[in-house]
């Protein structure tokens, strides 16, 4: 039997940034649909050893193995390396030794041999659209990652068209080789989900926002909609689940809590928090819809998981989120900053009505595209 490829895979569980965690979690599930003799051998390289055995209990796969061949090179080693970075972006002395075909996604290049092949992702450009929620010091870091992965890449791999299209447009003297592959989720048996609304003292009745509390995901236009709805006697409720604290603009979520205050819609909203992920899909499974109001994403897990649960859908009217629901009939679009369309989609979105496809579909194309690109890039 041939022996196994080897694809170093980066995973990090950050709950700042919890949509790069589930995409390698739905990322190795997805791999599962594949025939075993196609399966690759996948080394995680990650901060400890709970979010590796976390990830494997989690995805089920049976060729997972922990990257552990770390060598600790000594302080002068270490300085020797960071000068090499300077000069030529590359290491002198290798931190891992390792026989990995490819590395994904390829960050943190530090830890490895300077000539380990590395297949990039970008997920989004948002610095480059929505500046102002951004740090000065926080672009030019993103930016200076986007110059090494153009000077030193070869392969960059992109989750919609519309972030290659953006890459294109900034970058379209770039000579990477590209790729466009659209993830899909891989959800766990979700099990008696009615006493999820109990557990957390909900209506029967209820729209879900699942999002991290960060301005581009624009919360504010939603808030304003249903004081909108309340003005004019529909009593509803929202529920929002995600990280209530954003590290680039510390003071938001206060800003938040006193803007339902300004508003008067403290009972129209029920705010829960960053919560356990069955919870959350059970809440999304029940909610007359799940509301997508954000300004910028890459391609957006919330959506993907309306998806696959078979769920309704409201979202902001941008580039991606047409490229995502496009032919997803449960789902109705608004101006993103529209306040008055998105009213009216919460009033509407319960009367329509429409055949969906088989999700599974989606994630058995996932994982055979993801290896076709491992093939493309290692025939070449």
């Amino acid at each position: 039997m041939a022996q196994r490829r080897r694809i170093g895979i980066i995973y990090t569980y950050d709950e700042n940034w919890i949509g790069g965690t589930y995409y390698i979690q739905n990322l190795i599930s997805a791999l599962n649909n594949l025939p075993e003799s196609s399966l690759f051998e996948l080394v995680i390289f990650t901060e400890n050893n709970e979010h590796y055995t976390e990830l494997k209990n989690s995805t089920h796969y049976p060729f997972l193995v922990r990257g552990s061949h770390v060598v600790r090179l000594s302080l002068i080693k270490r300085m020797v390396n960071r000068i090499g970075r300077a000069i030529n972006n590359q290491n002198i002395f290798s931190v891992l030794i390792s026989d990995i075909a490819w590395v994904f996604p390829g960050n943190n290049e530090r830890l490895f041999k300077k000539d380990q092949p590395f297949l990039y992702w970008i997920p989004d450009f948002q610095e480059n659209y929505l500046p102002e929620y951004f740090s000065p010091q926080e672009i030019t870091r993103r930016k200076q990652i986007q110059a090494n992965i153009i000077k030193t890449g070869k392969y960059i791999l992109f989750s919609s068209q519309s972030a290659r299209n953006d890459f294109n447009e900034i970058y379209p003297l770039n000579n990477l080789n590209q790729f466009v592959l659209n993830f899909a989720v891989t959800h766990p048996e979700l099990k008696e989900c009615f006493s999820k609304m109990d557990k957390f003292n909900i209506p029967r009745l209820f729209f879900i926002c699942c999002n991290q509390f960060y301005k581009h995901k624009n919360h504010i236009t939603l808030f304003k909609a249903i004081q909108l709805l309340k003005k004019e006697g529909h009593d509803i409720c929202v529920v929002f689940t995600g990280k209530e604290h954003d590290e680039r603009h510390p003071e938001f979520f206060k800003e938040i809590i006193e803007m339902i205050q300004v508003l008067e819609i403290e009972n129209q909203v029920k705010l829960l928090g960053f919560i356990n992920r069955e919870d959350q899909l059970c809440l999304m499974k029940n909610a007359v819809a799940i509301i997508q109001p954000s300004l910028f994403e890459g391609w957006s897990t919330v959506i993907e998981d309306a998806k696959a649960l078979r769920a309704k859908v409201i979202a902001s009217d941008i580039n991606v989120h047409r490229e995502q629901l496009n032919s997803y009939g449960l789902s109705l679009l608004f101006g993103a900053t529209n306040e008055i369309e998105l009213a009216k989609c919460l009033l509407t979105i319960g009367k329509i009505d429409a055949v969906v496809p088989d999700y599974r579909k989606n994630v058995i194309v996932f994982a055979e595209n993801f290896r076709m690109i491992i093939d493309n890039i290692s025939n070449n």
